[in-house]
């Protein structure tokens, strides 16, 4: 593994802080994790400061060996990858691998897009709207969008909203939250 690559892969067996960044990162970072069988993980951001840390909401949450796909937002330097064990199940055997993506390794968001679990798609346009349908089932996370030139992420939809529209400001990467069936148009 060359210098470059080792800055933009980890993995582990066990819960770990990484840095990701020495600043603060001045855009939004897309990264793919993976599990294995028999783990689960779930990833958080963190801003590291020499006075604070500050830990943000959930991005994912692995289920299985499929990779999930979240967000950085733009701020936070580094991610905190936690083992968990649902239910009384063991914490499993398997490790985790976290890679940051390139833009170019996203799909493109436009007309009308849909799939099933979480997914991250990059937007390259102007102001748009954009519908959402989460076809009745109840998320627990929403339909985020990132702006890639920085800033608070814009959350288009609320906890448990299944289907409404919101408003995209530009260019950026918007995450679509881990369920069954959902279909996103841009209009």
């Amino acid at each position: 593994m060359n210098r470059n690559e080792a800055l933009t892969r980890w993995g582990g067996w066990r819960s770990r802080e990484i840095k990701i960044a020495e600043n603060m990162l001045e855009s939004p970072l897309p990264v793919e994790i993976r599990g294995g069988w028999t783990s689960n993980f779930q990833i958080f951001p963190v801003r590291k400061t020499s006075h604070e840390i500050v830990t943000g909401g959930e991005l994912g949450w692995t289920r299985g060996a499929r990779p999930i796909r979240a967000v950085v937002p733009a701020g936070f330097n580094s991610l905190r990858v936690v083992r968990r064990c649902p239910g009384r199940s063991v914490g499993g055997f398997a490790r985790w691998r976290l890679t940051v993506l390139s833009g170019a390794e996203l799909p493109l968001l436009s007309g009308t897009v849909s799939g099933n679990g979480a997914a991250v798609f990059r937007y390259e346009g102007g102001p748009a709207g954009v519908s959402f349908d989460f076809h009745s089932e109840i998320t627990a996370n929403s339909l985020v969008f990132n702006r890639a030139a920085g800033g608070e992420p814009i959350r288009l939809s609320q906890h448990s909203q299944i289907k409404g529209v919101g408003r995209l400001p530009g260019a950026g990467l918007m995450s679509v939250p881990d369920c069954r069936q959902w279909v996103v148009k841009v209009f």
